[in-house]
């Protein structure tokens, strides 16, 4: 499988998000239908989750959902090979790839062949093999469990370190040692780095569960990557 490293990915807003590490690009040979690239085109930079799912050619369900979730009907869901849905993140993260649940579902479901998710860094895409093993979901949720852990370390030392900073702003203005001006732009300053410190350490998450993901495809039985738009 031809593979394409990037390290950077255009925003929805016209910037370009620095990525803290390498995201890689896959030439998939999946074959979907129409009506899911149709979808997914028009629905790459969405600013809500929407979910599409579809039987050979036929449009089984779709819906529109909210900024974090859509919801589908088990029905829909049985009766379908294929599905896809947006993935929208704030700006400045990655869409990212699967969740945890994404899979449960993904396992859950035998008749669905392939799994899909839209963002703006393009189509994260998952097809099961006829050796497709469903203990993926306990390893890659014991794998998301200890990188949460770490995830959440470290952006509550950011939150910590921007916390200790305002409060030292306050003092210095309360004493006069600082004017109101030149601590509001030094807040605002910190406020943009904390931001953006926290962004790429989501979307240091996002990208080393997409490695993960590359990485076991062959022990789990299935094929994966992101494919550009």
């Amino acid at each position: 499988m031809k593979t394409t490293k990037i390290t950077t990915v255009n925003d929805v807003n016209g910037k370009v998000i620095e990525l803290p590490i390498l995201l890689t690009y896959s030439n998939l040979n999946t074959v979907v239908p129409q009506s899911i690239i149709d979808f997914e085109t028009k629905r790459q930079f969405s600013k809500i989750e929407f979910g599409i799912l579809v039987n050979n050619k036929k449009i089984v369900e779709e819906h529109k959902g909210c900024k974090g979730f859509v919801a589908m009907t088990v029905d829909a869901y049985k009766r379908s090979t294929v599905f896809s849905h947006v993935h929208p993140r704030n700006v400045g993260m990655i869409g990212g790839t699967f969740s945890v649940g994404d899979l449960e579902i993904f396992v859950e479901f035998k008749k669905l062949h392939t799994y899909r998710a839209v963002t703006k860094e393009g189509v994260y895409s998952m097809t099961k093999l006829d050796n497709f093993d469903p203990s993926i979901v306990e390893a890659y949720k014991k794998y998301d469990d200890k990188l949460g852990k770490k995830i959440d370390a470290d952006i509550a030392t950011a939150k910590a370190e921007f916390d200790k900073l305002n409060s030292f702003l306050k003092v210095q203005l309360n004493n006069g040692i600082m004017t109101q001006e030149m601590s509001n732009r030094i807040y605002a300053n910190a406020k943009n780095e904390y931001y953006t410190k926290c962004n790429s350490i989501n979307n240091i998450y996002l990208v080393s569960s997409h490695n993960w993901l590359l990485k076991n495809q062959k022990k789990f039985g299935y094929t994966y990557g992101l494919i550009a738009i």
